[in-house]
């Protein structure tokens, strides 16, 4: 998992680089819609060829995709500039000690989502079964559902963004996933269980994506 993060966390950190301010939600969408229709596919892979094939495919397809891109993609060069570049170290200070206005509140509130979001899962993988009284194979199924939530809901959620605009958008996708992890605590089977993690997934993609 930690290594995971690892090969992700700069893609994702350089995409606001990379793209406009006024594209950026649907960027951030496409890229998480991606993510999640491949999440499907492997999640299929691992049912129908076990979990070990299924990891091993993965791992070649990264490092095919990391080949691919040291290959192809060239960074254009920038002008030269006299200003240093910051340190994590400065961007941590920035993020927290309010000097820049809403910066501390975003960070906080998107920590707090992604901590959501891995210890809701993590709870699930660990703890689905014994909760629902059912296989692997069932609890899987949770998994598809929420990546097929992701895959309904990242590029509406880039739309939606671009309209309503980022704050409303992230304050309704935290209502709304609130909402659906309630529900999930009410519900007693796997298949009452699935469209909730398919909304919650959709929910989670309105300010993940934002």
């Amino acid at each position: 998992m930690l290594f995971r993060s690892i090969q992700r966390a700069p893609f994702q950190s350089l995409l606001a680089d990379a793209v406009p301010s006024r594209y950026r939600s649907l960027a951030s969408g496409s890229v998480t819609f991606q993510m999640c229709a491949g999440a499907i596919l492997f999640l299929m892979l691992g049912r129908t060829l076990g979990a070990q094939t299924a990891f091993t495919i993965a791992a070649v397809t990264v490092v095919v995709i990391a080949v691919a891109m040291g290959l192809a993609v060239r960074e254009t060069e920038t002008a030269a500039t006299d200003e240093p570049s910051a340190s994590l170290w400065t961007a941590i200070r920035v993020s927290l000690d309010g000097s820049v206005t809403g910066m501390r509140q975003i960070f906080l509130a998107t920590l707090l989502l992604q901590m959501t979001f891995q210890m809701f899962t993590t709870w699930y993988a660990l703890h689905g079964m014994e909760r629902f009284g059912v296989g692997p194979e069932e609890v899987t199924t949770g998994f598809i559902a929420w990546a097929v939530g992701g895959v309904i809901g990242a590029l509406p959620a880039g739309v939606i963004g671009g309209r309503i605009g980022r704050r409303n958008t992230m304050l309704l996708g935290f209502a709304t996933l609130a909402l659906c992890l309630v529900a999930l605590d009410r519900v007693s089977t796997v298949e009452q269980a699935v469209p909730w993690l398919a909304l919650a997934s959709a929910s989670w993609t309105l300010p993940t994506v934002n």
